[in-house]
C-alpha cells in the first residue's frame, strides 16, 4: 500500500471515530502459500461509517434456501447508489443463522464499496470466518 492510501484510510478512520477495537490487520494465505496482510473492519467500525456518512441500505432476499441465503443491497450515499451481494452457506458460515449472516455481509460489502475501501484492501470482519480477529487459521479458502 502506498503512503498515500494509508494516509487516505487514515483519514477514513478518524473522520469516523473507528478506535483500535474497530480495525486490526491480518496476514493470510493464498492457495499458493503467497502471505497478504488484510485491514479488516469489525462489525461496529462498519456502523459508525454507515451511521456517520448518512449511508442507507435496502436489503432485499433475494435467495432462500435452508444451505443458501442470498441478499441483494442497495446502499445510497447522498446521490450515489451502488447494488452488491452476498451470500452465506455451511461451507463458508460458522453459524447456522445463515440469512443473518448473508445480511451482515451485505451491509458491510454496501458500505465498504460505496466508501472505496475495497480499492484500499480493506475488507469486513463478516465476509469471512478466515477475516475474524479471533481466528487462528491464516490460510484463505
Amino acid at each position: 500500500m502506498t503512503p498515500e492510501a494509508k494516509e487516505e484510510l487514515r483519514k477514513i478512520f478518524k473522520d469516523n471515530g473507528l478506535s483500535k477495537d474497530d480495525i486490526f490487520s491480518k496476514k493470510l494465505k493464498d492457495k499458493y502459500g503467497n502471505e497478504k496482510e488484510f485491514v479488516i473492519i469489525t462489525r461496529p467500525g462498519i456502523e459508525k461509517i454507515e451511521v456517520n456518512n448518512g449511508i442507507r441500505i435496502e436489503l432485499e432476499a433475494t435467495h432462500v434456501e435452508k444451505e443458501l441465503c442470498v441478499v441483494k443491497c442497495y446502499a445510497t450515499m447522498g446521490d450515489k447508489t451502488i447494488e452488491t451481494f452476498s451470500s452465506a452457506t455451511p461451507q463458508n458460515c460458522q453459524t447456522p443463522y445463515l440469512m443473518e449472516m448473508a445480511e451482515k455481509r451485505a451491509r458491510a460489502r454496501g458500505v465498504l464499496k460505496l466508501m472505496k475501501l475495497y480499492a484500499h484492501g480493506v475488507f469486513s470482519e463478516d465476509e469471512s470466518p478466515e477475516f475474524e480477529r479471533n481466528n487462528p487459521d491464516n490460510t484463505m479458502k
